[in-house]
This record gives structure tokens, C-alpha cells and sequence, in this order.
């Protein structure tokens, strides 16, 4: 699904157990939109379309770009992003519309 920046946040604070496929027991609040540097992380550069390394467990990874929870400290009304297509990171106006990734906080 494509969001702007905002509904990213919002689609993220509110998935649960029984949403996006989850079966996991989780509740709202437990899930965020990665970190820019969380994203990058997961880049092979080696590789593209998409630029995971080899046997990377994720399902149904596209090749495009995906929100980042990181907004651009120069530019408020922008907020960081991973394209998944090539590894560029980059920042975009928060009323664009992108892919979501959404991580589960590591304490709940």
C-alpha cells in the first residue's frame, strides 16, 4: 500500500494482531516506520531490484521506494526514504506517497 508520510505513521501506531497479515498477538502501538539508518541497513549494493542480500527472509519486498520514521532536520515538511530498486536514500515531501515497512519496537 502507498502513504503519504502522515497515514505511514498513523497505518504503523495503529497495526495489530489480525491486520496486514499479522498473526503475532501484537496490539496498536507496538509497531513504527523503521529509522532511515534502519532501512539502509538492510541494502546489498551489489544487488538491485530488489537490493537485499541473498536469502533475505522478507516476503514480498518491492522495488521502490519505502518511508522512513526520520524526518529531514533541514526541511520538516520532508522526510527520509530507501528505494529498494538501486539502495539511493534520499529525502521527499511527506505528501508524497510511498511503500511502508512497518518494524515492531524491540521492547514490547
Amino acid at each position: 500500500m502507498f502513504f503519504g508520510w502522515g497515514e505511514a505513521v498513523g497505518y504503523c501506531e495503529k497495526l495489530a494482531d489480525g491486520q496486514g497479515g499479522l498473526s503475532d498477538g501484537s496490539h496498536a502501538g507496538d509497531w513504527r516506520l523503521p529509522t532511515a539508518k534502519e532501512l539502509q541497513s538492510l541494502i546489498n549494493y551489489g544487488t538491485e531490484s530488489p537490493c537485499l542480500p541473498a536469502g533475505h527472509p522478507f516476503v514480498q519486498a518491492q522495488s521502490i521506494c519505502y518511508w522512513s520514521g526520520t524526518v529531514c532536520a533541514d526541511h520538516p515538511n520532508n522526510a527520509w526514504r530507501v528505494h529498494l530498486c538501486d539502495g539511493l536514500v534520499d529525502f521527499g515531501s511527506k505528501d508524497n506517497r510511498h511503500y511502508v515497512w512497518p518494524v515492531r519496537f524491540a521492547d514490547r
